[in-house]
């Protein structure tokens, strides 16, 4: 009988377990309300220590408006119309500043988001160069849903040039181009075969989940500039140029002298 109560309590508080979410931490501003949107509908609503925080029904019955009465912490829970109950550990804070230089903290190795406080909001604006900056922004705006104001946006335009060059950078072509759209990116060019072509696509998809394939292939020519040189073989036995010979010479012998000595020769050249 005892082990039978003690299944029947121990099914009960698995129940109970698991008709209760996990409890998610909402941070409220002394003075200010926050607005816990509840889409299933509104069944009942119980706060720990009403001397902290607030709460009460909005007026659709489909969100919960959470205003901070004094600094502390305190539990908050809603039992929905349909589902399990949506618990919270509600954080009440007198001061921004604190907070501001904690998500400035977490935020600080995020290029291109700029944090402040703007009234009883800490707001988060900027281009976002990153997508895992992007998502980083997303899960601290959603882990401070109640203080922060999330306007940063993801600038596709940086992240494509970035995305562009790598794949590039993977095909190793330069006779191909690549244009990324969000997630799509456009092969362009010639490549010389359809291997190349293939390989190309793959490279690309370590990137960018769709591809649009629009390159050319085309075979391999070589050209070849030929330049044909006439070469003159003809020779000569005569090298050089015989004076005497061209330019019209009249020679004569003295042969005055007497015996026994050489002769004196003279000669007339008359040439232009």
């Amino acid at each position: 009988m005892r082990i039978r109560q003690a299944l029947i309590g121990c099914v009960g508080l698995s129940l109970v377990l698991s008709a209760v979410v996990r409890a998610e931490e909402l941070v409220v501003v002394k003075g200010a309300t926050t607005r816990v949107q509840v889409a299933e509908g509104v069944k009942r609503i119980s706060v720990a220590n009403p001397s902290v925080a607030d709460a009460r029904p909005d007026g659709d019955g489909h969100a919960v408006l959470v205003a901070g009465v004094k600094e502390g912490l305190t539990e908050l829970r809603i039992e929905r119309l349909q589902g399990g109950d949506l618990a919270y550990t509600v954080s009440v804070i007198s001061d921004l500043q604190d907070l501001l230089s904690q998500i400035k903290e977490l935020l600080s190795d995020v290029e291109g988001v700029d944090v402040k406080v703007v009234g009883s909001k800490i707001v988060l604006k900027g281009n976002v160069l990153t997508k895992s900056g992007y998502e980083k922004v997303a899960k601290v705006a959603e882990a401070y849903s109640g203080v922060i104001l999330n306007m940063a946006k993801l600038d596709r335009t940086e992240m494509s040039k970035y995305v562009e060059a790598a794949i590039l950078r993977d095909i190793g072509s330069d006779s191909v181009t690549v244009r990324v759209n969000e997630d799509t990116a456009i092969l362009e060019g010639i490549v010389y075969s359809e291997s190349d072509a293939a390989r190309a696509v793959e490279m690309a998809k370590l990137r960018v989940p769709v591809i649009k394939n629009l390159l050319r292939v085309q075979e391999v020519m070589i050209e070849t500039d030929v330049h044909f040189v006439q070469i003159d073989t003809s020779s000569a036995s005569d090298i050089g140029y015989n004076v005497l010979k061209n330019a019209g010479v009249n020679a004569g012998a003295n042969l005055e002298g007497g015996s026994g000595k050489s002769p004196v020769f003279s000669f007339n050249v008359n040439a232009t």
